[in-house]
């Protein structure tokens, strides 16, 4: 990516997510987060990413839960395995937000993080 500064990166793996994940897809909650009222085990409808302006600080999807739609991290939900076979999933998307997450926002001024998880993510 060819970006000037943390801002930058943050937007440009929101567009990058947002054109590779398929949505709608179903996730499962693999840990509790305090912004959000998903329970471990929790499988949820992921709808899209957040609006842009809600993801500065870290990647937002709406999901819905109990006939309400909100957000919450996109690193705390894993793809659920569907039960019809999907193409062969491609190397890039989610696999590729967390290298850049672990590896080129390690120093930047806003940290982002995303769990392991989503590397079973079938784009």
């Amino acid at each position: 990516m060819d970006t000037n500064g943390p801002e930058e990166q943050v937007m440009g793996w929101y567009y990058y997510l947002d054109d590779k994940i398929r949505f709608p897809l179903k996730g499962t909650c693999v840990a509790p987060k305090v912004v959000s009222p998903l329970r471990k085990g929790e499988t949820v409808e992921v709808l899209r990413m957040a609006p842009e302006d809600a993801c500065a600080g870290d990647m937002l999807v709406l999901i819905r839960w109990q006939g309400r739609t909100m957000a919450v991290p996109l690193s705390q939900l894993a793809a659920a395995i569907p039960t019809k076979p999907r193409p062969k999933p491609s190397p890039t998307g989610i696999i590729g937000w967390q290298w850049a997450t672990v590896s080129d926002f390690t120093h930047a001024s806003r940290k982002l993080t995303v769990d392991r998880h989503w590397s079973l993510v079938h784009l």
